[in-house]
């Protein structure tokens, strides 16, 4: 399997990096983060302007892709954002909205949202995990229930990445108790000005903003349901696997950026009237980063791959996530501490690859349970 970029794929990823660099610097990433919505219109309309969110939407629908997504493509984009550190909703939008829609939605919802994703105009978040934290189907219990011509949702949601902007949740729910836990998940999207919907945006130590969500009673049409009802889980794993690669394509992006940093400073950096970059402990510890990014890129973009032949890679998912998640954690530690007392002031740049580190790694299913879930395919 050929894990190089072709030249157009190249020339897409490096037009990304070319933008953000110019458009969103370290102190606008940190403006972004800082403010009440943890969100930029401005950004997010230059991205829509360039056509971002439409790479992965076929012309059909608006976009600017192929009958199917390109997903080395997409891994490539989502590598310069994590390299730049974007705080923006384009992951929650195109990964956990656009592409179930494409994937499972009607005709109907097909022509209604992804033209309006595409062109930048609404938003997407995804309503998973609940307050005990975890992504067994048993932990599901935000419950939705007949209710005249549609369906009433009662439940709470917590750590919805970009809920606070989102104009439509897709949200997990229980739409019965029959069988095993797996079955009667259902998935629908959910209009985010539904009344009875509360959103409380979560402090984390991450860039991005997570949102409890509360659903009081929301009214939801039956059209809306996405998928099948009572065969949602199925449309679920498709989704976490989907976001645990292209998470890990940001991952590998502040691993890189960590890296080049990191490298730069140490050869600029003078201690006992020589660089620090000319001891021998220092270059080790650059050369076990160079390994981490190495051995992240071929995970991830095999993982990529993969999908892009329709190949199943449920464990190469978890094993680039696990991996990756690792990776940018040690990294970002390893490159924190070369740079001394300074690596872990707010005015280093160094020190928000830290914080994203600690923040990415635990998204969508934390390295322990990824192992457990390779153990359980390896062995079952």
């Amino acid at each position: 399997m050929d894990l190089d970029l072709s030249k157009d794929q190249q020339m897409v990823k490096s037009a990304v990096r070319e933008f953000l660099d110019k458009e969103c610097p370290k102190e606008v990433v940190r403006e972004i983060a800082a403010s009440e919505t943890g969100h930029s219109e401005a950004l997010w309309r230059k991205m829509a302007e360039l056509g971002w969110m439409g790479m992965a939407i076929p012309e059909k629908y608006g976009g600017l892709g192929g009958a199917s997504p390109d997903f080395v493509e997409l891994a490539a984009m989502l590598e310069e954002m994590g390299y730049g550190l974007v705080p923006s909703a384009f992951f929650s939008t195109i990964v956990l909205g656009g592409l179930p829609i494409l994937n499972v939605g009607t005709e109907s919802q097909k022509e209604l949202f992804l033209p309006a994703i595409a062109e930048g105009r609404v938003k997407f978040a995804l309503a998973v995990s609940e307050p005990h934290m975890s992504f067994d189907a048993s932990a599901i219990e935000t419950r939705a229930e007949i209710h005249g011509e549609g369906y009433r949702i009662t439940g709470k949601k917590r750590f919805a990445e970009n809920g606070q902007i989102a104009d439509y949740l897709i949200c997990v729910t229980r739409t019965g108790n029959q069988g095993a836990p797996e079955e009667n998940v259902t998935l629908f999207i959910v209009d985010g000005k539904s009344p009875g919907l509360s959103i409380r945006a979560i402090p984390t130590i991450g860039l991005e903003r997570q949102c409890e969500i509360e659903f009081q009673g929301v009214v939801v049409p039956k059209e809306n349901v996405l998928g099948q009802e009572g065969g949602g889980w199925s449309v679920l794993q498709d989704i976490l696997e989907k976001a645990k690669v292209f998470r890990s394509a940001q991952m590998l992006g502040g691993i890189e950026a960590c890296l080049g940093i990191t490298n730069a400073y140490v050869k600029k950096r003078v201690q006992y009237g020589r660089t620090i970059g000319s001891f021998q402990v220092v270059q080790h510890s650059l050369a076990d980063v160079w390994m981490d990014a190495a051995s992240s890129r071929d995970v991830v973009y095999k993982a990529a791959s993969m999908m892009n032949f329709g190949v199943p890679c449920q464990t190469m998912a978890s094993v680039a996530k696990t991996w990756t998640g690792t990776a940018f954690v040690r990294v970002a530690k390893i490159c924190v501490e070369l740079h001394g007392a300074l690596g872990v002031t707010q005015e280093c740049d160094i020190s928000l690859y830290y914080r994203q580190a600690r923040s990415w790694n635990t998204s969508f299913g934390s390295a322990e349970s990824e192992l457990a879930k390779i153990g359980e395919r390896l062995a079952g």
